[in-house]
């Protein structure tokens, strides 16, 4: 078999429906876009997440990216490790969401 060079293929939406927490604190930038692209994963709301705060800034772009913003709104709870003042900005990127720092 040939590996498998283009990035952007075509496959179906994952979907987690009974998910409620996910820590992705040990996880690849990767991985945390995933979760956080609503083309790529479905969730269902009042999931709590668990992450580094670096990690998410670099993934959403300074939180600024629109395409991560769909699956965060329906973030419940958002853990940050890393970070012991809570931006504005972040408030307002996840404006409905609890947001804790460790």
């Amino acid at each position: 078999m040939k590996p498998q060079n283009d990035k952007k293929l075509n496959l179906p939406i994952i979907e987690y429906p009974h998910l409620i927490i996910l820590d992705l604190t040990e996880a690849h930038l990767d991985y945390i876009e995933l979760f956080l692209l609503d083309t790529k994963m479905r969730v269902s709301n009042n999931i709590s997440l668990i992450v580094i705060y670096q990690a998410l800034r670099n993934v959403t772009e300074k939180f600024t990216k629109n395409s991560t913003r769909i699956n965060g709104e329906k973030l419940h709870r958002l853990s940050l490790l890393g970070k012991y003042r809570i931006p504005k900005y972040v408030k307002e990127y996840f404006p409905h969401t609890e947001i804790l720092n460790h």
